[in-house]
């Protein structure tokens, strides 16, 4: 994954518009979260977002760190759900629900193998395909998660942890 500075490969960077794109971070991950709501409100110009998250502490750390950062910046989180992870997942009614309330973007705070890119799929069924989807650094990093987002990859975006931006190989 490329990036530029602090902020998110542009998508006419030549690189597919199916790869996730990545803003870099500093550790620990949970500060992922503050990292991706300075994004969404500074760059992408957010003002509500709905947030998930897997039921994990990991999980749960990125969803906070996000939810507590995005309305110090002026944002909204309109809606909220910790969700216990499985294989027959439906989240269609929060989507629904985010969707109503004005979200204009999804932050999830977990892990891909806890639906954090197959849900993408069932968002964009609510939302369409170019509302943003953030989260953490797996959604980017992991190739599994491009796979399960299926057509739906597009817009996904992502903090990884990084050194110098210059010192990262585009892929």
């Amino acid at each position: 994954m490329g990036g530029l500075g602090a902020g998110l490969t542009p998508p006419s960077d030549g690189a597919s518009t199916r790869r996730p794109h990545c803003v870099w971070a500093a550790r620990p991950a949970a500060r992922a979260g503050a990292a991706a709501a300075d994004y969404a409100y500074t760059t992408l110009h957010l003002l509500r977002v709905a947030g998930l998250s897997d039921h994990e502490s990991y999980g749960q750390a990125l969803a906070g760190s996000f939810r507590a950062r995005f309305p110090r910046l002026g944002g909204l989180v309109v809606a909220y759900l910790d969700f216990t992870p499985s294989a027959t997942l439906d989240a269609s009614s929060f989507f629904k629900q985010a969707k109503n309330d004005g979200a204009q973007a999804i932050y999830f705070g977990g892990i891909t193998a806890h639906n954090g890119c197959s849900i993408r799929s069932q968002m964009a069924a609510v939302f369409g395909t170019g509302t943003p989807y953030l989260g953490g650094s797996g959604i980017a990093e992991d190739p599994a998660c491009v796979r399960d987002a299926g057509s739906s990859a597009t817009g996904i975006s992502a903090p990884v942890r990084a050194g110098h931006p210059h010192q990262v190989s585009p892929a």
